[in-house]
């Protein structure tokens, strides 16, 4: 009697990859709202530190302007870099652009937070240069999602992914807040945190779908 194996290649079982699915998107939007949440107080910090004498209206003023430029550059990221993203990830396979994405976002963490131990403003910049990969993210597993789905299941699975970004966009400002109770550097390393068990979790548990 001949019993089917499934190629070491095969995807996952669909259930599992739903439930994977839900555990990225939650800590990926997690580790981005982690961030962006603690931006403006980074950024007034560092301002305060090169400039103790700064008035109070100036200071947000100056802060505003600076958040400003980081979100455009989001903007900007998503609008030029998700084609760019799509094409590469058609060309080389999604988990590889997943993974070098999520690498790059863990590294604008560790960028913003040697720019705010030092006090160097325009590291913000490079980190956000970098980071904004992040955005992508959800393209791209859009994409995975996409090629794992049938017609039958396709609406159920990317339901799991609106889940996902429902806990993500519910449990981040609420554990940021409680962590910047300690300083920046906790709710930095929350953010960090979630793009490491995401990574791993890709590595280890994501298998290519093209």
């Amino acid at each position: 009697m001949d019993i089917k194996q499934s190629s070491p290649s095969s995807p996952p079982p669909i259930n599992r990859l739903r439930i994977l699915a839900c555990v990225c998107v939650t800590l990926s939007i997690m580790s981005l709202v982690a961030e962006n949440f603690m931006m403006p107080v980074i950024i007034q910090g560092i301002l305060l530190k090169d400039h103790p004498e700064i008035e109070k209206e100036q200071l947000i003023s100056s802060a505003s302007s600076y958040k400003s430029f980081l979100d455009a550059m989001i903007a900007a990221t998503l609008f030029f870099g998700s084609p760019i993203a799509g094409a590469l990830s058609d060309l080389i396979g999604r988990k590889k652009i997943l993974i070098t994405l999520l690498l790059m976002g863990a590294t604008d963490v560790c960028i913003t937070s040697v720019a705010y131990y030092f006090e160097i403003i325009w590291l913000l910049f490079i980190g956000r240069f970098i980071g904004c990969a992040n955005t992508i993210v959800r393209e791209v597993g859009n994409a995975y999602m996409t090629d794992i789905s049938t017609p039958e299941n396709k609406a159920k699975n990317f339901g799991y992914i609106g889940v996902g970004q429902a806990f993500g966009f519910v449990l981040a400002p609420g554990l940021t807040a409680y962590l910047s109770t300690y300083g920046v550097f906790p709710p930095l390393a929350l953010a960090l945190g979630c793009y490491v068990i995401n990574i791993m979790m890709t590595i280890l548990f994501i298998k290519e779908s093209l």
